[in-house]
């Protein structure tokens, strides 16, 4: 664990496995990292971290570059080795610079981003950041304040001449149908993938008001595919992650002096005394001086933790870079070494993909996703469509099919598509289903049968879901299919006749297929 700064206590993961008698299980094979960059590793941890295993190379690892340098301009000497895997030939995607704190990241940035080179960081990444979900936030501001400072931001950012905006009832209009018509007019999509996700994420917004006054709390990451640049983060903040080109460089400042005025003892997982951090007690209190002394050796495991973190994100080439004096490399008694050959795979600048311009289009998945997306192309109406998701799902997570039942899964539709509905509409849902489980032909239909709901049909390739798939007593399969609406009749037959076929050439067995409608007045159930 490298998280004790937040309170994590490692030791847990051991207590947790002998509680219940778990089988703890060394991966011994590294099959991130290249021979030199594991043999490194090795070499420096091994009596370094206490119950450490030799990490084992795969056969085909056999390359692999470590360089340790020492430099007291570490801004400098980063940038130099930066500069020397972009020289050689190294995609900007594949570097990354882990640092020690936040604020030495922000200013390796600041000097990259002055010679011209691209940097992604964890400020970069947040989706409001993306020059595209700005536009489209400036498009709203002018909508909301109709102040025009708003309105020539927005056509700067979209690279356009400045021009009068249409005004939009932004008390009539939805948020959601908001953005889409300003992508749609402005032709703002292209291949622009950030949009994509704003679109997903404004769902949770009620209205423009509360978008406008919150958006900077909106915590959700832009489109990977869509950044470039060299990778600057935190050492915690790389956990999990690998890149071809890691650059760890030194803290730029004095490390800090200990956290906290609370020194927590445990004994394994147990907090056995609580104290105040007091300069001068541990010569005069031993208990005191006891609990210090814990608490520097799992600062010191916590420090050599991180670096262990830090040094195993390379897959192929590891630059250390140490100052000479109050380095947090220190504890592991390095020396300037080179180990291995720097080898990088060059890629071809002159190469440029020709990508398909791609059209704005909505799409809409799971239950009854083709026929939805029919009904959108005719009608465009979001509100119904995700009338019958919500009922669909409510269908779905009815324990049984009748009025007890109704109470639980009404809190379930509440829960997945509470946000997006009229209470008029959740009611309506609520109403069609009470006529259903109450429609003796219906209940008829399911007597004495095994119920499979949302059965997943894999047919010629295809994936469907049946809403409700009954199998009877005598062998025989009744196919019932949910509509909230009969405006594609045809095509609803169409639908539940190629689930018969796909069911009876499955099974070999009788199938049925009946198409119920559940209509605003009325319960109509077909036999196709």
């Amino acid at each position: 664990s490298i998280y004790r700064f937040r309170g994590g206590v490692s030791a847990l993961f051991g207590e947790v496995a002998r509680e219940n008698d778990t089988e703890v299980k060394k991966l011994l094979t590294n099959y991130r990292s290249q021979k030199e960059v594991i043999e490194f590793v090795n070499r420096v941890f091994i009596d370094k971290i206490k119950n450490y295993s030799p990490q084992l190379t795969r056969e085909e690892a056999s390359g692999g570059y470590v360089e340790v340098l020492e430099s007291d301009e570490l801004l400098e000497a980063t940038l130099t080795q930066v500069n020397r895997l972009i020289e050689l030939g190294a995609a900007l995607d594949d570097i990354a610079v882990l640092c020690a704190t936040n604020g030495d990241g922000e200013e390796i940035k600041n000097l990259l981003q002055s010679q011209k080179i691209e940097v992604v960081t964890e400020t970069t990444t947040k989706l409001i950041n993306q020059r595209s979900v700005q536009a489209v936030l400036e498009y709203l501001k002018y909508l909301y304040f109709k102040e025009d400072i708003y309105r020539h931001n927005f056509f700067a950012l979209i690279g356009q001449e400045s021009q009068a905006i249409s005004p939009v009832n932004i008390n009539c209009v939805a948020l959601f149908d908001i953005i889409k018509g300003c992508i749609e007019k402005y032709q703002l999509f292209s291949d622009d993938f950030h949009l994509i996700r704003f679109l997903d994420a404004v769902r949770s917004y009620t209205d423009i008001d509360a978008l406008i006054f919150e958006y900077e709390r909106l915590d959700v990451s832009a489109a990977a595919s869509d950044l470039s640049g060299v990778r600057v983060l935190t050492v915690h903040k790389s956990k999990g992650l690998e890149y071809k080109h890691v650059i760890v460089m030194d803290r730029l400042k004095k490390p800090p002096a200990a956290r906290g005025s609370i020194i927590y003892e445990y004994d394994g997982i147990t907090l056995q005394n609580v104290y105040l951090r007091t300069s001068g007690r541990d010569a005069i209190d031993a208990e005191y001086a006891s609990a210090l002394a814990k608490e520097k050796a799992l600062v010191l495991e916590d420090s050599l933790n991180a670096l262990y973190v830090a040094f195993t994100r390379a897959k192929e080439n590891l630059f250390i870079i140490k100052k000479s004096e109050q380095s947090q490399f220190d504890i592991l008694e390095l020396s300037c070494e080179r180990y291995g050959e720097l080898h990088v795979q060059k890629v071809e600048k002159s190469l440029q993909l020709k990508v398909k311009k791609l059209m704005y289009e909505e799409l809409y998945y799971g239950t009854q996703s083709d026929l939805l997306s029919l009904e959108s192309q005719e009608q465009e109406d979001l509100s119904a469509i995700n009338f019958g998701l919500a009922m669909h799902y409510m269908l779905e997570m009815m324990p049984a099919f009748s009025d007890d039942a109704i109470a639980h899964a009404k809190d379930m539709l509440l829960n997945k598509y509470g946000f997006m509905l009229e209470a008029m509409e959740v009611e309506d849902i609520l109403q069609r289903v009470e006529r259903l489980v109450n429609k003796k032909e219906f209940l008829d239909l399911i007597a004495g049968g095994k119920l499979y709901r949302e059965k997943a049909l894999r047919y010629k390739n295809n994936l469907r879901y049946l809403d409700l798939l009954i199998e009877k007593e005598d062998g025989s399969y009744i196919i019932v299919d949910y509509k909230s609406g009969m405006n594609f009749t045809q095509d609803h037959h169409k639908q539940v006749r190629y689930y018969i076929n796909a069911v009876r050439e499955i099974s070999q067995a009788r199938v049925e297929g009946y198409l119920c409608y559940l209509l605003e007045e009325s319960i109509e159930i077909v036999k196709v």
